[in-house]
């Protein structure tokens, strides 16, 4: 079978070092490929450095087909694969972690828009996308959504490569926050207002509400309440419970 290189789908993959990528010549020249190399069809998805080597002195190789229904979960299966590598770098795991979670926020997006579900819907979704990834991959939901900024402040700023190779090393915030300004997006949002029965009590200056503990703890607690079930009949009992204490400790303060 004569495979067909994507250039798309081999930019996704961090490349070796021309140390690992010797030791690996070196190595199939003497054992010959002894790993299948994974194909879509005839796009291969994973061995490009495998093949090349094969290619170049003639080796023969085996190839395992896979079944995956469009590029996007061919790029998402490759994502997921080079995730298990032991020698990624910090910067290399958390942007193909990030584009494992954009990838889906993007689908489940496009999937709502057309399904017409409302944001509450689609928040639940990305949460539970989110909490998936990180049991998956053996970390926190903050660190899969964390690597999702960064992978979208990656790419909008052509920085594929320099995270790939370890370039972006200790700059994470820097590549994020530049992006940020970028789009705007520094200066923080403000709070959302607290509701009680439908009215929203008195605040004082947004820089002073910030601080104020009333308003932490119900940042805090709406954070953690939001989760529940939007079906739940406790959720709403919850929410005003909280939302009427923090006004209290609020008009405490006064």
């Amino acid at each position: 079978m004569k495979l067909t290189i994507d250039q798309e789908f081999k930019a996704l993959i961090p490349p070796l070092s021309a140390e690992e990528f010797s030791l690996l010549e070196t190595n199939i020249l003497r054992d010959g490929c002894r790993d299948p190399l994974t194909v879509w069809g005839e796009t291969l998805l994973d061995g490009h450095n495998r093949h090349e080597i094969c290619t170049k002195h003639d080796l023969p190789y085996q190839t395992f087909q896979i079944d995956l229904p469009d590029r996007e979960a061919a790029m998402d299966w490759m994502d997921a694969n080079q995730l298990g590598r032991r020698n990624l770098s910090k910067e290399a795991h958390d942007l193909l972690l990030g584009r494992r979670y954009n990838r889906t926020k993007k689908t489940k997006a496009e999937a709502g828009a057309i399904g017409g579900a409302s944001k509450d819907q689609s928040d639940t979704c990305l949460d539970n996308t989110a909490a998936k990834l990180a049991v998956e991959h053996g970390v926190s939901e903050a660190t899969v959504k964390r690597a999702g900024q960064f992978a979208e402040a990656v790419e909008a700023q052509g920085l594929e490569a320099e995270a790939m190779s370890g370039k972006l090393k200790g700059k994470k915030k820097e590549v994020v926050e530049a992006h940020r300004k970028a789009n705007g997006k520094a200066k923080a949002e403000e709070p959302e207002p607290l509701v009680v029965d439908g009215t929203t009590p008195t605040r004082r200056a947004p820089m002073k509400v910030i601080e104020d503990e009333g308003m932490n703890i119900w940042l805090l607690a709406k954070s953690h309440l939001d989760r529940i079930n939007k079906n739940d009949t406790q959720r709403e009992d919850a929410l005003k419970a909280c939302a009427a204490y923090c006004a209290k400790r609020l008009e405490s303060k006064k």
